[in-house]
Order: structure tokens, then sequence, then C-alpha cells
């Protein structure tokens, strides 16, 4: 999936597996916090995207679990969101992109509706 994005996008070059330093997150622990984007894209025009590749196969997850493992998948790309929003100053478009749609159209509803609701834009990849 990545190697799709390599490159640039209107001029502003693709960083695949870019590893970043939560600072605001630094100044009130001793522990050093790093991450790693999947996917980042240098500024354009006044933001910078993030988006994040999960591996999750929706048709093998229970429903029990659903919205546990969607809050987990917010929380990563939300701690990137605020990383360049306190850090760097910089608004931010993130996403998330699965493998492909779960078979259970009641299920991808509630899957984009959770993420879409946090302003998470989703992909299903086999869909694009």
């Amino acid at each position: 999936m990545q190697a799709d994005w390599a490159g640039e996008i209107e001029k502003a070059t693709v960083r695949l597996e870019h590893s970043i330093r939560f600072i605001a997150a630094l100044r009130s622990s001793k522990r050093r916090r790093r991450g790693r984007l999947d996917i980042f894209i240098d500024q354009i025009d006044d933001f910078v995207t993030v988006v994040e590749i999960k591996a999750t196969d929706w048709d093998h997850i229970s429903s029990n679990n659903l919205r546990k493992l969607l809050a987990t998948h917010r929380r990563q790309v939300m701690r990137y969101v605020e990383k360049f929003l306190d850090d760097d100053h910089v608004s931010v478009c993130a996403g998330i992109i699965y493998p492909k749609a779960p078979d259970n159209k009641d299920v991808k509803a509630q899957v984009e509706s959770y993420l879409n609701d946090h302003a998470l834009q989703v992909v299903w990849y086999a869909d694009s």
C-alpha cells in the first residue's frame, strides 16, 4: 500500500515509515516518546497529512470488540495529529487505510461513522 503513495503529492514529499518525536510529551515525562507514521505528507498550504495503515480484517472482529478496536486506532492517529497541532502548530488531515471493506454493510457503516465522527478519513484500499 505504501508504494502507491511514494513520491510527491502537490509538490509535497511523501515520507513512508516517517519517525516522529513527541515534544510535548517529553516536557511532562522523563520517558522519550517516538512514533512512526506509515505515510506522512509534508506541508501543503497550511496542513500536513498523516495516514496510518491497518491490516484489520473487519469480517473477523466480533461485534463486542469493534468499538474497542476502533478506539485504539483512533487514539493512535490522534496522538500523531496532536503532535503536529501542538508541537508544530500546523493543521492536519488524518486518515486510516484498511485493506478491504467488511462484507457486512452495517459494520462498514459503523467503522466509517465512528472514525468520521472523530475527524478521521477512512479508505478501503481494495475499493480505491
